[in-house]
């Protein structure tokens, strides 16, 4: 017969609540998801989004294929926990079939995106 006998206390680590990042949703542009960028005159573009957890903390970085990061997007006041961006795009012969895109980082690495073809007709200035 084997008698097994344990001594001290058992240690229980105390538990850490972890709250779960939600990343940004985008609720607004213009245009609209899957729509193009038609640029008959210089415009702007904007995105609104939600975030639940730090709306604050939200980065807008526009990027335009083959050119990189754009400078200039200006901030849209929002309620609650809404922000958005705005750039203003110009109607450049040279952006005809490039691609914008705004990238929307929340302080806890939560992201989404939206990009948008660009058009610009030949009437275009």
């Amino acid at each position: 017969m084997v008698l097994l006998v344990l001594s001290g206390c058992l240690y229980w680590p105390r538990l850490i609540e972890e709250e779960l990042n939600q990343a940004p949703t985008i609720v607004a542009s213009d245009p609209r998801a899957g729509d193009p960028v038609e640029l008959w005159t210089d415009t702007w573009v904007f995105v609104q989004a939600y975030d639940e957890n730090d709306p604050d903390g939200l980065e807008f970085v526009w990027t335009l294929s083959g050119l990189g990061q754009q400078g200039g997007a200006m901030p849209i006041a929002g309620q609650g926990r809404h922000r958005g961006s705005q750039l203003f795009v110009v109607a450049n012969p040279a952006y005809d079939g490039r691609t914008l895109s705004v990238t929307i980082n929340d302080s806890f690495d939560g992201q989404v995106s939206r990009s948008w073809e660009l058009i610009v007709p030949e009437e275009a200035p």
